[in-house]
């Protein structure tokens, strides 16, 4: 009789556990829906840039405690705004690069692209985005926009010159060495490249200090601090803009 009583009250304890769980389940998948239900609501009621304070509350919620039904609404609403909201940013960004307005346009370029958006409007925010960069001289924020978009496919406009702006960001980033590999893959890709000397000059020069420092040929002489690139300006060397 004791055994049965201990079984019975061991099956009584298991059973409560499993109610206490699924009221937990119950509440937290409750909490879920609310929360899902007030972050749609702001997509559709909040104006303007506004909008994504929604977009980001949403990549805070956990979709899987909401049912699927709940998760395909947000879903379809949040692509329809990042396309919406989006596109106003590609916009200003663009006119404010075509108008050498680099601070505005790197400001909104880079809000463009925290949106995830198409592949072909990203490359085109990517090129102006590091160009704009560039111009400010924020090199170290310029290095890995402009690295993005050169490791991208060969047939990118402007991905030569965006090489242009990489090797000489790896010189005064002092990576000399990095800028040699990459004005040698330049001059490979683009052989007929109106950049294409800027790419054999850099080369040549890295041969040179290396035949200065080989052993036999003397003391190398005192290394001369590289000056900072000096920013090309659209209406000389730079190629049109896309």
């Amino acid at each position: 009789m004791a055994q049965d009583r201990d079984r019975l009250e061991k099956q009584v304890a298991e059973l409560n556990a499993q109610v206490d769980r699924l009221k937990g389940e119950s509440q937290v998948a409750a909490a879920a829906e609310q929360r899902a239900a007030e972050v749609y609501k702001q997509m559709t009621t909040l104006a303007g840039d506004d909008r994504l304070r929604a977009i980001d509350a949403l990549a805070k919620l956990d979709t899987s405690k909401v049912s699927v039904f709940a998760q395909r609404a947000l879903q379809d609403r949040s692509a329809l705004l990042r396309k919406e909201v989006g596109s106003g940013m590609f916009e200003r960004g663009m006119k404010s690069y075509h108008r050498n307005e680099f601070g505005p346009a790197a400001e909104e370029l880079t809000r463009f692209l925290a949106l995830g958006p198409p592949e072909d409007d990203a490359n085109d925010a990517t090129y102006a985005l590091g160009y704009a960069l560039f111009q400010l001289k924020k090199y170290d924020q310029a290095l890995p926009v402009l690295q993005k978009y050169v490791g991208g496919p060969k047939n990118l406009k402007n991905r030569d010159y965006a090489m242009v702006m990489t090797v000489q960001l790896y010189d005064v980033l002092k990576q000399p060495d990095k800028a040699l590999e990459l004005s040698k893959d330049a001059l490979q890709a683009y052989p007929d490249s109106q950049f294409a000397g800027l790419f054999r000059r850099r080369i040549r020069a890295a041969a040179e200090a290396e035949k200065t420092a080989a052993p036999g040929t003397g003391a190398p002489a005192p290394a001369e601090a590289k000056p900072e690139p000096k920013p090309i300006t659209p209406t000389s060397v730079s190629p049109a803009k896309p």
